[in-house]
C-alpha cells in the first residue's frame, strides 16, 4: 500500500505543481500522456511522460526539505493513540501506519 501511496502522492504533487484543476479528472490517476501533449502544444516543448513523474518526485523532495528546515519531524505527523486503538465505522478499522512508516516512503524516491 505504501508504493501505491507514493504513486498517488507523486501524481498529486505534479498536478498541483502544474496548477491543473482537480475537478476535471482525478489527480491520483491523471492522463499523463494527455497532460504532456497539452504542455508541448502550448509551450512548444518536447516533454515526455517521464517529465510528469520527475516533476512530482522533485516536488515531494522539496516539500520534505522545506518541512525539515521548518523544524517538522516524524513526531509532528504521528496520529493520536486513539486512532490506533479505536476502530471507526463504517469499516471498523484502526490506523495501520505510524509516522515513521509514512516518512520512509521518501526513501523510495530516486536521489
Amino acid at each position: 500500500i505504501m508504493a501505491q501511496s507514493l504513486t498517488a502522492q507523486t501524481n498529486c504533487a505534479a498536478t498541483d505543481s502544474l496548477g491543473l484543476c482537480i475537478f476535471g479528472r482525478s489527480v491520483t490517476e491523471p492522463n499523463t500522456e494527455f497532460i504532456v501533449n497539452a504542455l508541448n502544444a502550448a509551450c512548444g516543448t518536447n516533454l515526455t511522460k517521464e517529465f510528469f513523474t520527475q516533476l512530482g518526485q522533485e516536488t515531494l523532495k522539496l516539500e520534505k526539505e522545506f518541512n525539515e528546515r521548518a523544524g517538522f519531524t516524524e513526531k509532528d505527523d504521528e496520529l493520536p493513540k486513539f486512532f490506533y486503538d479505536e476502530a471507526l465505522p463504517p469499516t471498523n478499522r484502526t490506523a495501520r501506519f505510524h509516522a515513521g512508516d509514512v516518512h520512509r516512503i521518501y526513501d523510495l524516491l530516486p536521489s
